[in-house]
């Protein structure tokens, strides 16, 4: 019984640490100038999964074409 218990709170704990990361405040630097402001998240280390409003449809954008993706998920800003 406990062994399932700590099984629940792990996955629970999983769960909404992926749901907090959705919703980190965001800056995509693009290598022609370009800006977009919004909420993203790293994915498989060389892509970031963004989406300008917490209802629009998320986008991936590849490292090759940014200058530099900020990401607010800490206390200071993640480069």
């Amino acid at each position: 019984m406990k062994k399932t218990t700590l099984l629940v709170l792990i996955c629970c704990f999983v769960e909404s640490s992926i749901a907090i990361a959705q919703k980190d405040a965001a800056t995509l630097y693009f290598k022609d100038g370009k800006q977009l402001k919004g909420m993203a998240k790293l994915v498989n280390g060389d892509q970031v999964k963004f989406k300008k409003n917490k209802g629009d449809k998320p986008e991936k954008y590849h490292f090759e074409n940014l200058e530099q993706a900020v990401i607010n998920d800490r206390e200071e800003p993640s480069t």
